[in-house]
């Protein structure tokens, strides 16, 4: 219940913080435009993602993780179920470590002039001690008209080492 309630009212918040000329709706078949950063998930109620993938940047280059020592891989995931989605992330290292985290939040394209995505739901902070795997998710409740997506911030620790590295589930379109 408190973490519909923080959705509800983030939510609000961004609708409210839209700049006013905001066109939401494109012309023609009443969706807006596709986001220009990210991927168009295949399935229409499930997009995936991981650290290992190559995705555009803002800036019109393209970037994916380098190697590392102890983070193995780090996933995002969101599934459309009903009037929810199901939203997941999970982080591992390539064998226990002193804490492997991962932190998850469902994003919604901002198809304003700035076109961007905006962090909209914090799910939460899921971490395990002397262990390779950390995951957790929430189911959230979304509102019509919208492309959303999840972005994840994994983090792996080991000594006075920590790696970090993000991942963004490929997006859907909620209608």
């Amino acid at each position: 219940m408190k973490k519909r309630l923080i959705f509800v009212i983030s939510f609000l918040l961004f609708i409210l913080n839209f700049p006013s000329g905001m066109s939401v709706m494109a012309e023609g078949d009443g969706k807006p435009a596709k986001p220009s950063i990210g991927i168009e998930s295949q399935d229409p109620y499930y997009g995936e993602g991981s650290i290992g993938d190559v995705f555009l940047k803002k800036d019109g280059s393209y970037s994916t993780l380098s190697s590392t020592q102890y983070l193995k891989y780090g996933t995002s995931s969101i599934e459309i179920i009903g009037t929810s989605a199901f939203v997941v992330g999970k982080s591992g290292a390539y064998y226990p470590v002193d804490k492997v985290e991962v932190e998850v939040y469902l994003q919604i394209w901002d198809s304003s002039v700035e076109k961007k995505w905006v962090d909209i739901s914090y799910i939460g902070t899921f971490s395990n001690y002397n262990d390779s795997v950390a995951s957790g998710g929430s189911y959230v409740s979304l509102i019509s008209g919208y492309y959303y997506r999840t972005r994840s911030r994994h983090a792996v620790t080991h000594g006075s080492n920590t790696e970090t590295a993000t991942s963004y589930s490929s997006y859907l379109w909620y209608p």
